[in-house]
């Protein structure tokens, strides 16, 4: 049964893992909305079902083998970009022994004329030795209009933490057409999630692709639109190529871009200042409320 109250609105009745209830619901415009926000409570209500999606998760392979004589510990990297990793042992000096493997590589992490003791490994992406090279970011949307960035370094909202300190947020409309800041090797993506939400549990549901520069350095692209990403991990790509859509998915109250440029610093992820090069070709650095022309 339904109860009618002007406008119609949709609500999301069912939390997932015990975080707060999800709402879907279409504003004045007749936009449908995602959020855990909870809407009027003078609305028209159905309980729907939702099935969260399983990404396929990818990990580095180690594996511990002897040959020789010698005990032997292997990692192999499966990522288009390089990684570091980490492992923790009493058998170490220092209790921890680190090293780089580069991308697409299977390599000797480790070895021993002993047993090798349990252990445990974390590890990161990026080289440690990574020298950031001043490079000037173009600015990475495609379009006729100017746009306003909302959030910039130390942002008090999001932008407070070691890897988003030195983050912008560029306000769009849903689907504008987001471009390579830089030139790159794509790594990462991920676009099949929907929902946008400010709790906990959007924090690490942003859909994201990442760009390794040859510097090192690598960019991230985050909300983009569901099922809109042009790229997969492996593609080379130029600077103002077209690489997906904005959206809103994740830790987000609306449609935008987060870029943020990021490296590894000894297991770390740092993020580092940079400036853009807007469609006249001037670099400035990114400030609250500046209006940016898109590229096109």
């Amino acid at each position: 049964m339904y109860l009618k109250v002007g406008l119609i609105l949709l609500t999301v009745l069912f939390s997932i893992n015990g975080i707060a209830a999800i709402y879907k619901y279409k504003d004045k415009t007749g936009k449908i909305i995602f959020t855990d926000a909870r809407p009027p409570s003078d609305t028209e209500t159905e309980k729907i079902k939702y099935r969260k999606k399983k990404n396929k998760s990818v990990n580095p392979i180690v594996s511990f083998e002897k040959v020789d004589e010698k005990f032997t510990i292997q990692v192999s990297n499966p990522f288009y970009a390089p990684i570091e990793i980490r492992f923790i042992s009493s058998s170490f000096k220092k209790g921890s022994y680190s090293k780089v493997i580069p991308a697409r590589a299977t390599k000797k992490a480790y070895v021993s004329d002993e047993i090798i003791p349990k252990l445990s490994y974390s590890w990161r992406f990026g080289d440690p030795n990574t020298r950031p090279d001043g490079y000037h970011y173009k600015f990475p949307v495609i379009s006729r209009k100017s746009h306003q960035i909302s959030q910039s370094f130390r942002g008090s909202f999001s932008h407070n933490k070691r890897p988003n300190i030195y983050a912008v947020d560029i306000a769009l409309d849903l689907g504008t057409t987001i471009s390579a800041a830089r030139g790159g090797t794509v790594f990462a993506t991920r676009d099949n999630f929907h929902l946008k939400g400010q709790s906990q549990y959007f924090l690490d549901k942003a859909n994201v692709i990442k760009i390794l520069h040859d510097d090192g350095t690598y960019a991230i692209y985050a909300h983009i639109l569901q099922g809109s990403s042009l790229v997969t991990p492996g593609d080379k790509v130029v600077a103002g190529e077209k690489i997906a859509r904005s959206g809103s998915a994740g830790f987000s109250t609306g449609p935008h871009l987060h870029f943020v440029v990021r490296r590894n610093r000894g297991m770390k992820i740092i993020s580092n200042p940079f400036t853009f090069v807007d469609s006249d070709g001037r670099s400035f650095s990114p400030k609250r409320g500046m209006f940016v022309k898109g590229n096109h």
